[in-house]
């Protein structure tokens, strides 16, 4: 959490497979995690035989996220030691499981249109197997970002150049 300033994180099925899940906020791993909402250290969640209708560590209430709202607990202000390194954090219960996904294989118009058209933050990219394979952020399709990532597409051109195709609305988000 502290190399990167993300705001939602994908939750996959198993390390092995990568399939997506979920995903889960910054927020939330920053509650539980200042909350300690661990499974005690040591125990394998793949050994309990009610893995799937018993959560595996303590869950906080709505009202716990409710008082701290709007102000979450910072990664800066939490505090994990070894012992707690060792424990399981059961992200089940504060998973979205039914996140906006895009192939790995769209094109950056459609991205840019789901973002727009759904006015969203993040986009988790899967492949047809639906195994994470990134997340865009709202960021990585502003008009610097694209030119950045499209200079070589774009060295002998001007995104001017391409006023006459572009739809009104991609004109007035990116100013050409």
């Amino acid at each position: 959490l502290r190399s990167c300033r993300h705001e939602c994180f994908p939750v996959v099925s198993s390390l092995e497979s990568h399939q997506l899940a979920g995903t889960v906020l910054r927020r939330t791993l920053c509650m539980t995690l200042f909350h300690r909402a661990f499974a005690p250290p040591g125990e394998d969640p793949e050994s309990r035989p009610d893995l799937r209708t018993r959560a595996l560590s303590p869950l906080l209430s709505s009202a716990i996220f409710e008082r701290a709202y709007p102000r979450y607990p910072k990664v800066e202000e939490l505090t994990i030691s070894d012992t707690d390194r060792l424990c399981w954090l059961d992200l089940r219960p504060y998973t979205d499981t039914a996140p906006f996904t895009v192939q790995d294989c769209a094109s950056v118009h459609r991205t840019y249109m789901l973002f727009r058209t759904l006015g969203l933050r993040h986009l988790i990219v899967v492949d047809a197997a639906n195994r994470v394979r990134g997340i865009i952020t709202r960021k990585d399709l502003d008009e610097p970002a694209l030119e950045e990532r499209l200079a070589w597409f774009l060295d002998d051109y001007e995104v001017e150049s391409y006023q006459h195709e572009a739809h009104p609305s991609t004109m007035a988000r990116f100013g050409v």
